[in-house]
């Protein structure tokens, strides 16, 4: 049995010197006054988990100026307790200098704001999410704003004091987002909050226990470091560059090394340095590495760091497909390798949901597996119906459509319909009367009608609402939160989008893929940064001869293309996961 580090270890609240600890507001300021240093910018964004807007830097080489067509691995930099506005200009000019002699590739800083004393985690109460607003949104709107390599192996994770605290837990915790993290001087890293500086300031030590963790030390442990290695320890083992480092003279070595000699328990592979010399300081902390610092963030970026646009031929993401005609689900690495698959009948539809289990249709009905592939719930269709389309819906619910038996269903988790929703249609032929099926933000659903060649949107009770004919066989529809419907179109072999008064507002047809004509679009996934993702069928004649699957940006450029034939057949759905996000809570749009 593994030994945790004993709660009674001395922890420390860790003040950054390069700021001092301001008391925190009462209604937090999700905004700061912006950093003047060269290269730096100042930027905001709207947040939906702070409801406001929140703001960061960021720092840009200046090749990124110089060189438009190329992208670029981040360095996520996490400040330490009582903000992070003063350390911005020097760490800024530290990685400037760096770059400019060479000693690390060119790569872009973000500085998030973590308030005074988040401790980079959502407050109990949820009035100050900053976990959420970090790893949920500035990530991807990282991505969707700059010129930006997307991949986790392109990212490290990076915090000193309460930000090495903060990248301990966030970087453990979505190791999906962050190929590497870096741990500089982190704490409090004990389970009891009991160090030298928290019983030397009992006040605040009670503001934070009690602000950011509601007074509950059980939340406060629950969502320690040491837990989220714990818990994630299998999913990051081998799989993640790590590094702990502490000063010789600061009084967070010994629990840093406690930290240290925990994930040694838990077989995950990590460096851990004392630096001589060295107390509780930023830059000397990391000038003190010399040219370790350096290979570390080389090494863990390792090609990323080319600045060069991943090739069209390779996917910049991790998915999860559905190869229909390989009967199977499968997770695939940014680089295309399998690392997840669990054997179906014909599936179609597929989720990744927030709790890391896959959701799935197959012919006969719908299957959730865990990683570890224990089915946990199942639903099984009347032996004459066959399934194409389900959804994970907010309550745990699931939504399936049923053709042959001109209905959808929602079902509970113990597997049985506790609502059943008719559909009036008269298809030809019956295994063509439902395609994609999806119930959106307000409770409506929306159903291709296949041979019919139209959508119905039905209310929460099934009342037909309105039909929208359309000049080809609707396989796949999204709503998006704009009010815009996305919808692939089988026989006429393109994606449209209609804006609310359902006229086109954009488009990609058969031909419009340089020397890649589509077939027949499947999945549909518009991303964050305004991309679509799609599956591109290519059973009845054409297998192995196109690619499965493109991700195209608004203007029609291929960003990639996959075409694995000799590992599949006919790939048919595919969702973005390298971006944590809840299918239940309608964030993923497809």
């Amino acid at each position: 049995m593994r030994m945790r580090p004993p709660l009674t270890l001395l922890a420390t609240l860790l003040l950054a010197p390069l700021t001092t600890l301001a008391q925190e507001p009462q209604t937090p300021s999700w905004t700061t006054s912006p950093v003047r240093a060269p290269r730096v910018e100042f930027r905001t964004f709207q947040s939906q988990a702070a409801k406001t807007a929140v703001s960061f830097h960021v720092f840009t080489p200046e090749i990124y100026d110089n060189e438009k067509e190329k992208r670029f691995p981040v360095l996520y930099w996490l400040h330490g307790s009582g903000g992070g506005g003063k350390g911005i200009a020097p760490l800024s000019t530290f990685f400037d200098r760096a770059i400019r002699e060479g000693k690390i590739a060119p790569l872009l800083v973000v500085f998030p704001h973590g308030m005074a004393a988040s401790m980079w985690c959502d407050s109990k109460d949820g009035t100050v999410p900053v976990e959420t607003m970090v790893a949920r949104e500035l990530v991807p709107h990282i991505d969707a704003t700059f010129r930006t390599l997307a991949t986790r192996e392109a990212r490290i994770l990076e915090g000193f004091s309460m930000g090495g605290y903060g990248a301990a837990r966030l970087g453990l915790k979505y190791s999906q987002l962050f190929g590497a993290v870096s741990i500089l001087a982190g704490g409090p890293l004990d389970l009891d909050f009991a160090g030298p500086r928290a019983t030397g300031n009992p006040a605040e030590r009670e503001r934070i226990l009690n602000g950011t963790f509601g007074g509950d030390l059980d939340y406060y442990r629950a969502i320690h470091p040491i837990t989220v290695a714990e818990q994630q320890a299998d999913a990051v083992r081998g799989k993640m560059r790590v590094r702990i480092v502490a000063g010789a003279r600061d009084s967070t070595g010994p629990l840093n090394r406690a930290y240290s000699d925990y994930l040694k328990e838990l077989n995950i592979a990590h460096t851990f340095t004392i630096v001589p010399g060295v107390g509780h300081d930023t830059l000397p902390l990391l000038t003190g590495l010399g040219d370790e610092n350096w290979q570390f963030y080389s090494s863990a970026l390792g090609s990323s760091s080319a600045t060069q646009p991943p090739p069209a031929t390779l996917i910049s993401h991790r998915l999860l497909v559905t190869d229909y005609g390989g009967n199977r689900v499968c997770i695939l690495s940014a680089a295309g390798e399998i690392e997840w698959e669990y054997p179906a009948t014909t599936p179609q539809d597929c989720w990744l949901l927030a709790n890391g289990n896959v959701l799935f249709s197959q012919s006969s009905g719908a299957v959730e597996v865990t990683q570890d592939k224990k089915v946990v719930w199942q639903y099984t269709a009347p032996p004459q119906a066959k399934v194409h389309s389900c959804q994970p819906l907010p309550d745990g619910s699931v939504l399936v459509a049923e053709c042959f038996m001109s209905r959808l269903v929602i079902v509970g988790r113990d597997g049985r319909v506790v609502k059943e929703l008719p559909v009036k249609s008269t298809p030809k032929v019956m295994s063509h009367q439902f395609r994609g099926v999806r119930r959106s933000a307000d409770g409506h659903f929306w159903v291709c009608l296949m041979d019919e060649k139209k959508v119905v949107e039905l209310d929460a009770e099934g009342v037909l609402l309105r039909e929208i004919p359309l000049d080809g066989q609707p396989g796949g529809i999204v709503k998006l939160p704009n009010g815009h419907l996305l919808i692939s179109l089988w026989d006429k072999t393109e994606i449209i989008e209609l804006d609310a008064d359902l006229k086109p507002v954009w488009r990609i047809g058969e031909n419009e893929l340089p020397g890649n004509p589509l077939r027949i679009p499947m999945g549909i996934h518009r991303l964050p940064n305004g991309n679509t993702v799609f599956g591109n069928y290519i059973g009845h004649g054409f297998t192995g001869k196109q690619p499965m699957l493109f991700e195209v940006t608004p203007d029609k450029k291929v960003v990639w293309e996959f075409a694995d034939h000799a590992r599949f057949k006919t790939v048919c759905q595919v969702q973005i996961i390298d971006t944590p996000a809840d299918p239940q809570k309608g964030e993923v749009l497809r």
